[in-house]
């Protein structure tokens, strides 16, 4: 019999995990389109033209070291070796034996998961990667995008940009800033950041990327506060969602030899602080970055680099000017959370129901209104309050709709109300197609990867 040593393959378990956690990997983009590299039946149809050939199998490029940080490597080694153990014990002619995967960036779980992949799962070797494709690991390809990231404002979002940067071993440092002291215990706790302060301007020094998250109206403070401990050619961006304030501040406190970009993942559940951030919030979805008015090539450069961040955080990147930016949210966003306020109080205070039938006979849609309302309120005040115009804007047309929509209720006008109520019923399903949601709970997404 010819045996084939170190055949690569990716094997379900793992292709799955990785594109939970990496969705726009290499691995999870071009590598199911070849067959026999991640199905079993298409290798094993592939040996069926040979007699008496059979491979050790090893788990593909990239190198673990690669995917992931060192936080979760070892978890895709075990879910690899497992699934490559499963593989030889169902077809032991063909694959007679393989060679276990190592989290070569984590030292202490690379020597469990050698003893565990030998001693339990019968690895006959290991694998140790030193170059891919010839480049070797040390190779500046291979680093992570940004040296250091500093992210002020540990909530929601600037904590999930710490899980997916970690993830897609985006960034190499990570320091976190943030006012409240609980949610700094939290951060150790969780073990969120390698440095933590109370101080934005220790955070912010020595890192070339700053992510400032915290409400709209406290961003203008946050840039005055770092400003001198940036170093030169850092990038500056933020994740509110206004961003026309926030260009404003950023062009009156930050030096011009920063590259301020601000920018606005559109992504989030009612839940905040550090605790209910996760990896995949950003999958799919997009963030919208606006750019300076500026043309010169280093600031051209630094927007790219700032998309590919964006890109290896899973999500979907678009350029756009900031006041059309709140006007597009204004109506997507700020108005549905306006309303989802108002008519929760609403109910909360007609004398003719019961705080209790409220609760007790919530039907679907009353559900997603107090899902909504239940967002961060400091938040929300700055986004209504820094975006008045817009939100003004939109709200003056929303209420001719209603009133137009109250008169047809009033004189038994059916046939404008089904007419309307198809039409709505045809964006619902437009976004839908366009993968920005699914018929699943909060985006189908499961919570278990924090």
């Amino acid at each position: 019999m010819i045996i084939d040593i170190f055949n690569h393959f990716m094997p379900k378990p793992y292709l799955d995990r990785l594109t939970q956690l990496i969705p726009r990997h290499v691995a999870t983009t071009a590598f199911p389109r070849l067959a026999t590299l991640v199905d079993v039946d298409a290798r094993l149809r592939l040996l069926d033209e040979f007699d008496d050939f059979a491979q050790v199998l090893s788990l593909a490029n990239p190198p673990l070291e690669l995917v992931g940080s060192l936080e979760i490597t070892p978890e895709l080694a075990r879910i690899a070796n497992d699934a490559l153990a499963e593989i030889c014990r169902q077809h032991p002619d063909r694959f007679p034996a393989f060679v276990a995967a190592l989290p070569m960036n984590n030292m202490d779980a690379t020597l469990i998961e050698i003893d565990r992949a030998i001693s339990d799962l019968g690895a006959r070797g290991i694998q140790v990667f030193t170059n891919v494709a010839g480049r070797p690991l040390s190779d500046p390809q291979y680093r992570p995008l940004f040296r250091r990231m500093a992210v002020i404002g540990a909530g929601l979002i600037g904590s999930s940009v710490i899980r997916a940067a970690r993830a897609g071993n985006v960034v190499g440092g990570i320091a976190v800033a943030d006012a409240s002291g609980a949610v700094l215990d939290r951060v150790r706790a969780l073990g969120l950041a390698d440095d933590v302060f109370a101080d934005p301007s220790r955070a912010a020094r020595g890192a070339d990327l700053v992510v400032i998250a915290v409400p709209p109206l406290a961003i203008g403070a946050v840039a005055a506060e770092i400003g001198e401990a940036l170093e030169d050619g850092a990038i500056v961006t933020d994740v509110g969602s206004v961003k026309t304030v926030v260009a404003e501040a950023f062009a009156a406190h930050l030096p011009s030899r920063v590259f301020a970009i601000p920018g606005h993942p559109i992504a989030g559940t009612e839940e905040s602080g550090p605790d209910a951030g996760y990896a995949t919030l950003f999958a799919h979805r997009w963030t919208i970055l606006t750019p300076q008015a500026r043309q010169d090539a280093p600031y051209l450069a630094a927007v790219a680099r700032l998309t590919t961040f964006w890109e290896a955080l899973g999500a979907n990147v678009e350029i756009m000017d900031e006041r059309h930016h709140d006007l597009v949210l204004a109506v997507t966003s700020h108005l549905p959370h306006l309303i989802a306020y108002n008519i929760v109080g609403t109910a909360a205070d007609l004398e003719q129901v019961t705080r209790s039938e409220v609760i007790k006979y919530s039907a679907g849609g009353f559900r997603d209104f107090t899902r909504i309302a239940a967002s961060d309120p400091i938040m929300w005040r700055d986004v209504f309050l820094a975006n008045k115009d817009a939100v003004l804007e939109i709200l003056g047309r929303f209420t001719e709709d209603l009133q137009a929509l109250s008169r047809a209720i009033r004189w038994g006008e059916g046939d404008k109300l089904h007419e309307l109520f198809t039409r709505t019923r045809e964006i619902r399903r437009g976004v839908i197609d366009a993968g920005q949601e699914t018929p699943e709970p909060d985006f189908g997404r499961h919570h278990e990867e924090r």
